[in-house]
């Protein structure tokens, strides 16, 4: 049996006079296999991950414990031998490919730059016919000119799929990717952690998987190590920690899992609060040099229709029309054809006056709720901008109104703090508290759980339907979360290229789908097999890390 190619040993690391924020963590990594760290944010999975390359953030330090690849300590490296550590013997894929990328560089100039550096006896037309070789490996049609093409030229998934090209081209022994996928549809997930797995076989590569999500484990990793503020509570074969937990927080991190739920059925003779009929949405696509500039529909003919008190979810691959869809509506972007009608009032003809009391009326949710909350102004000042359209309430009464929205989010004494000083789940509760606070009849929510872990997605998803039987609001629910989907929504529309390949009541799309791409969605999405898993865990989670059939 091949020796561990990564042990971590008695693993501290703090601020220096100061607390902990990993406290005595061991685990090994075996040649070729994959070991998933789990845990909520802030457990301290990725610090663990950070120190095996020597890249914590200023201000954190390894107080104590070893770190140790193929045997040898590393904990302490020099410089020069850190250099040749990473990316050479240890490849790294972060989370946001287009924060890794030089958006200001060729694709081809940043691949090579690895080569240049751990391969310096390699020729440039050797290091480019290696970089054009993995690039088809990782299934890039045409390569040779993507390396001449920018970062922002592609999707989310294609930049994950270079990244790790120019990862592993380097052969190294331990991959450590850090929530790799954690932006990504259920297609494009599958297809990239497919591609890592095979990738690091072949060379055999060990795989350090820091997620918070544990269909992405079930399916993956032989073994799992779950953090909880620091400390190691649980670590052993995948499925005997996520099929039989025995420590509590591991329990709550399985029990988080969206579960489908007895909803009750559409109303179809319910009020109609939104309706769209045959939506069209035309993007211009700016010509570059010797090239003309081209027109890219990105919805196509969608209709559909939201009733009073109904979940309406919008699912679909990355670039499948399914935000465009919501924009549009909202008119953030502007359609080049169809109609739209809030409870009879065309929209497409609305004038001034009429787009401003449909925009009270109706608000949206986004998908970061750091970048939609202004760093400048206090939680109780933002979620009361709506207010301030609102004429003939007193400022007692709007501080009521404030202080109530914060209660009904669990927010009641943040009134005075900043964004900055809130969770990622806590400021996105400031964000639906400011959307509900007018009492709108239709929220619009884009990917509203997407940069979430587990625990903080089902408290969200559980506000979402508390919030929606206390107030009665329609919801539109755009996400790639399938799981998600089947525990909130009544009804499912699945779009792909611009348009609706299929839609129906929520259990009749998930258990007897007609359409090809709906049950290619289905498939891949790990969260919602593991959704269906009984107490036990043993009847779709096998110990090598795949789901059994």
């Amino acid at each position: 049996m091949m020796g561990n190619v990564l042990d971590i040993t008695n693993l501290k690391i703090g601020v220096p006079g100061a607390g902990l924020v990993v406290d005595d963590v061991s685990f090994s990594v075996g040649a070729g296999e994959v070991v998933a760290v789990v845990g909520e944010s802030g457990s301290g999975k990725t610090m663990v991950a950070r120190s095996v390359l020597g890249l914590l953030p200023p201000g954190l330090v390894r107080v104590s414990g070893g770190i140790a690849l193929s045997g040898e300590a590393i904990e302490d490296a020099p410089w020069n031998r850190l250099r040749k550590l990473r990316g050479g013997e240890i490849g790294m894929v972060f989370q946001e490919p287009m924060v890794s990328l030089n958006p200001a560089l060729r694709i081809g100039a940043q691949m090579e730059e690895g080569l240049k550096i751990h391969r310096p006896g390699m020729g440039r037309a050797e290091r480019r016919a290696l970089c054009v070789e993995m690039l088809r490996r990782v299934g890039i049609a045409d390569a040779e000119r993507c390396l001449q093409a920018f970062p922002h030229e592609f999707s989310g998934g294609m930049r994950q799929r270079m990244m790790l090209a120019s990862v592993m081209m380097l052969k190294p022994r331990l991959l450590v990717a850090d929530e790799p996928t954690t932006a990504l549809d259920s297609l494009t997930q599958r297809e990239v952690l497919d591609l890592m797995v095979e990738l690091t076989r072949e060379t055999g590569t060990a795989v350090m998987l820091i997620t918070h999500d544990l269909g992405v484990v079930s399916r993956y990793a032989q073994r799992c190590v779950v953090l909880e503020k620091g400390r190691l509570v649980e670590t052993g074969p995948t499925a005997q920690v996520i099929g039989t937990p025995q420590e509590p927080y591991t329990r709550r991190l399985v029990e988080a899992i969206p579960r489908p739920r007895p909803r009750d059925g559409v109303d179809h003779a319910g009020e109609v609060v939104l309706t769209v009929e045959n939506l069209a949405v035309t993007f211009r696509r700016r010509g570059g040099l010797f090239q003309r500039a081209t027109d890219m529909q990105a919805v196509k003919g969608v209709d559909l229709t939201v009733r009073a008190g109904e979940t309406v979810a919008v699912v679909g691959g990355s670039g499948s029309g399914k935000t465009t869809l919501g924009r549009a509506i909202l008119r953030l972007v502007e359609p080049s054809g169809g109609a739209i009608h809030f409870k009879g009032m065309p929209l497409m003809q609305a004038g001034r006056g009429g787009m401003q009391r449909f925009r009270m009326a109706c608000q949206l949710i986004s998908q970061d709720p750091y970048s939609s909350l202004d760093p400048r102004m206090r939680v109780g000042d933002i979620v009361g901008e709506p207010l301030r359209l609102l004429d003939g309430m007193s400022a007692n009464g709007k501080h009521a109104r404030i202080e109530e929205a914060l209660a009904e989010v669990g927010l009641a004494d943040y009134g005075r703090r900043f964004p900055h000083q809130l969770s990622g789940g806590q400021r996105q509760r400031v964000a639906i508290a400011r959307a509900l606070i007018r009492r709108p009849e239709l929220v619009i929510a884009d990917e509203p759980i997407s940069a979430l872990d587990m625990t903080i997605q089902k408290q969200i998803l559980d506000l979402l339907e508390s919030l929606q039987r206390s107030h009665g609001f329609s919801c539109l629910f755009i996400s790639h979360d399938l799981a998600a989907v089947r525990q909130i929504a009544n009804r499912v529309i699945v779009m792909q290229e611009g348009c609706i390949v299929e839609q129906g009541e929520t259990e009749a799309v998930f258990e007897r789908s007609d359409h090809p791409y709906t049950r290619a969605l289905l498939e891949a999405s790990p969260a919602l097999a593991l959704s269906r898993m009984r107490p036990n865990g043993r009847a779709l989670c096998r110990q090598d890390g795949v789901f059994g059939r």
